[in-house]
């Protein structure tokens, strides 16, 4: 019966922690491809998402940035960007929505 609790306890102990580089790293690239509409400070205007507050969860962010979204201004940025870099956007945005 505890081998259940166990497993989850240590599935949650064994996540790594987010590094202070990976998040600047991620300030930077968001920044450089990012920024132009998303905002400097991540605080869109005009109908362009506010990623602070996105519904999306890492899986849906990978998707989103991967593949762009149809029918709206959001590009798709696969050639653009690799999975680490796209990992360490989502550090940044998401240690800034904590702010």
């Amino acid at each position: 019966m505890k081998t259940p609790l166990v497993l989850a306890l240590s599935a949650f102990v064994l996540q790594p922690a987010v590094a202070d580089s990976d998040i600047d790293g991620g300030r930077k690239l968001y920044h450089a491809t990012c920024a132009m509409c998303h905002g400097q400070e991540l605080k869109a205007a005009g109908g362009i998402p506010d990623l602070r507050k996105t519904a999306l969860d890492d899986q849906g962010f990978y998707a989103v940035v991967k593949e762009g979204r149809p029918g709206t201004i959001m590009p798709p940025m696969k050639q653009a960007l690799n999975d680490e870099e796209i990992g360490r956007i989502r550090a940044y945005v998401k240690a800034a929505a904590r702010e």
